[in-house]
């Protein structure tokens, strides 16, 4: 792995920038090695920034014990997956050969934005089914967790079968400049998805409307309720799209107008802080803020603390056990000292 190391020289009365390992230049942009710091030290920020913001998110889901179903359980599973992403992107170094460790960031870049896509997609469904079908997912999360965590990893390895797929690549190591395994592993369903998300929320939106007007009022709490994970659920497929959309438009113009250092500033920027900004979407969300005030937090540390009693049932299976006699309560507690 290449490390960097930064010396100042005054020349001509500024200050620059340049990398001095083994006389590496930045091959990004020649002679304008500062360029190229600067695009790194922007990604790590942004993805240092993400990887806290999911992490907090993931404290307050476990401390206040958020994981009841199945639907709690997918944004642990989003937060998660932006985790890895963002430490994927932090891992961010300049690389002038296929290493070792430019393999595994590129297969670990491959997999977080893949679990990340999955994930988004799976919670998009769920919203999805039941808003138009009135089909509820049970039964379903050992199916999820599976293909959300298994296709990532299948996509991941796949550059394995060709020669060097993964590759130095601007400021981290991804797929090589190969059009062919960029879109077929990547890109195509990246941008199909954002169409699909687009879509999919436009006719939850207006079925949901069109379900209020057609109802009759006897079953005002349940339309409610369905609302109210409506509106909750379909900001993490927004903001994933968001996030999306500028990546696609930052990729679309490099790949058409060359590297133009502002859209990588923005790609460096953007990439990495899906993990910040579904941790924002929780946080902000009306139940969440609910919990988060002294009363709530005291609450949920005293359900942590505090000791609470183990009931064990036992049943009895003796064919005798109408004959058995009955033993007195104050040999309980012997009886029970005896099983």
């Amino acid at each position: 792995m290449l490390h960097l190391t930064l010396r100042t020289e005054f020349i001509s009365g500024r200050v620059c920038l340049t990398m001095a390992d083994n006389n590496t230049e930045c091959k990004l942009y020649p002679g304008e090695n500062e360029k190229c710091l600067t695009l790194k030290y922007v990604t790590v920020t942004s993805s240092i920034i993400s990887a806290l913001g999911a992490v907090m998110a993931l404290i307050v889901i476990v401390y206040f014990r958020l994981f009841k179903d199945f639907t709690q359980k997918m944004v642990i599973n989003l937060c998660i997956a932006s985790l890895f992403l963002a430490i994927s992107y932090l891992t961010s170094q300049f690389e002038d050969d296929v290493t070792t460790f430019c393999v595994f960031q590129g297969a670990a870049v491959t997999f977080s934005i893949w679990a990340c896509l999955l994930w988004t997609m799976c919670i998009l469904a769920n919203m999805y089914t039941r808003v138009i079908f009135e089909y509820k997912w049970k039964h379903k999360e050992k199916v999820a967790s599976f293909v959300c965590w298994f296709l990532p990893a299948l996509m991941a390895t796949l550059p394995f079968i060709g020669e060097e797929v993964y590759a130095p690549t601007e400021i981290w190591c991804w797929i090589k400049n190969d059009s062919g395994w960029r879109f077929g592993i990547w890109y195509t369903w990246h941008m199909l998805s954002v169409f699909i998300f687009i879509f999919a929320i436009i006719h939850i939106i207006w079925k949901l409307r069109k379900r209020q007007h057609r109802h009759s009022t006897n079953d005002p709490r349940e339309i409610d309720s369905l609302n109210e994970d409506i509106r909750t659920m379909s900001k993490y497929p927004v903001v994933y799209t968001l996030v999306s959309i500028v990546a696609i438009v930052c990729r679309i113009t490099n790949i058409t107008r060359g590297s133009s250092f502002p859209m990588l500033i923005l790609l460096g920027l953007t990439l990495p802080l899906l993990g910040s900004a579904v941790a924002f979407v929780f946080v902000i969300d009306k139940r969440t803020l609910k919990l988060l005030n002294r009363k709530e937090i005291r609450k949920a540390f005293q359900k942590w603390t505090s000791e609470e009693a183990t009931v064990q049932v036992y049943s009895v299976t003796d064919s005798n056990v109408n004959e058995a006699p009955v033993e007195p309560v104050s040999q309980a507690p012997e009886i029970a000292k005896n099983i």
